[in-house]
């Protein structure tokens, strides 16, 4: 587990970080910034020491949420860290995943992010998950960076965030230190981040014999367990589809489509519809192989078609269904004429209850099933 305490500049806004550490089953490190030091220098300091253990090359490191805040601090401070090569993997605009490598040694580790797994904060996920070790208690609002180094009478319950006057009244009230107080806090984060890892990973590889630490989150976890221990192959083979036919294919899927034509309305009913998706997989569905086809008859094609669609007027449907997206990646519903690649079970739909039309270019054909 590795980890970094901040604070905010003028008390919110931009981060600072002021203290780090990192911890296996046998070891805790800890770090907190000194007068002469910069923020960078506590991120550079955690991560070298972590690369003074040869015994740790290869180790998967967690950080909880690494993906909006630790790995920030941790790019930042690469500047100063030449000796070393961070490659950070990206989703959805957010770092999922980082390796750190040092070109002297050829010693590298990779830091995960733990929220991925689960998406809660670590004070609900250690009760969650019934470890002995709970998320301390720290005055968060009162650090800023004229009291780095401060000693003195504990801070004001205001700046404790939600603590409870019970719990806040068991602080000791004299000889307060800032940095004990932070570095005991930061100390049982990395041991509970590590209680409840080992819980959930042990778990996780007893019953299912998956290592977590090969999964960057839980739906690529989900799926692995799904596809070890639930799928069978042989009765139930799912084609996987790729190259230019899959990018082709992909064309044809927009998810969903609002049109609001009325911004207010005084009385009315609100429905709530589930289970569409579930419902929608009992029809026959395109499965096995799929063959190029020439094929211009739409109703003896089961696939994917593609060909001139038009659509009908609107005296005939006030509000077309058929989506198309132009070059520049907008979506719309257009009338009159336009080309694209769609399921040909609902292009029949279309044209059975809607007034569309189509003339067939070519297709991929494919087997019906369930």
């Amino acid at each position: 587990a590795i980890d970094f305490e901040t604070f905010g500049l003028e008390g919110l806004g931009n981060q600072e970080v002021f203290a780090g550490g990192w911890g296996i089953d046998n070891k805790i490190k800890l770090y907190y910034i000194k007068p002469y030091e910069k923020p960078e220098d506590v991120v550079r300091n955690t991560i070298e020491s972590i690369f003074e253990n040869k015994e740790l090359d290869g180790y998967v490191f967690y950080a909880h949420n690494l993906g909006r805040f630790d790995s920030l601090f941790i790019i930042k401070s690469s500047v100063n860290m030449k000796d070393y090569v961070i490659e950070p993997i990206f989703k959805d605009n957010k770092i999922i995943f980082m390796k750190i490598k040092n070109i002297n040694t050829n010693m590298s580790i990779k830091i995960m992010d733990s929220l991925n797994l689960i998406d809660s904060k670590l004070e609900y996920i250690l009760k969650d998950f019934g470890c002995y070790i709970n998320k301390g208690i720290f005055p968060y609002l009162f650090v800023n960076e004229n009291r780095l180094f401060y000693k003195g009478k504990k801070p004001d319950i205001k700046y404790y965030g939600n603590i409870n006057i019970k719990d806040y009244n068991l602080i000791p009230g004299d000889d307060w230190d800032i940095q004990n107080e932070c570095l005991n806090y930061l100390e049982k984060d990395i041991r509970g981040l590590l209680e409840w890892l080992k819980i959930y990973s042990k778990h996780i590889f007893e019953n299912n014999s998956i290592n977590i630490t090969s999964y960057k989150t839980l739906p690529s976890l989900s799926l692995a367990i799904f596809m070890s221990g639930f799928y069978n192959s042989n009765s139930n083979s799912i084609k996987m589809i790729k190259g230019n036919v899959e990018k082709d294919i992909r064309n044809s899927y927009f998810g969903g489509n609002v049109d609001v034509f009325i911004n207010e309305i005084y009385n009315g009913f609100y429905y709530d519809m589930n289970s569409q998706y579930p419902r929608a997989m009992l029809e026959d569905m395109p499965v096995g192989n799929p063959i190029f086809t020439t094929e211009t008859d739409l109703f003896k094609i089961f696939g994917f078609v593609y060909g001139e669609i038009t659509a009908p007027m609107e005296s005939e449907l006030r509000v077309p269904i058929i989506q198309y997206r132009d070059e520049d990646g907008n979506v719309t519903c257009p009338r009159g004429k336009f080309k694209r690649l769609i399921f040909s079970e609902e292009i029949k739909d279309a044209i059975k209850n809607y007034g569309y039309s189509m003339k067939v270019e070519y297709g991929y054909q494919f087997e019906r099933g369930k």
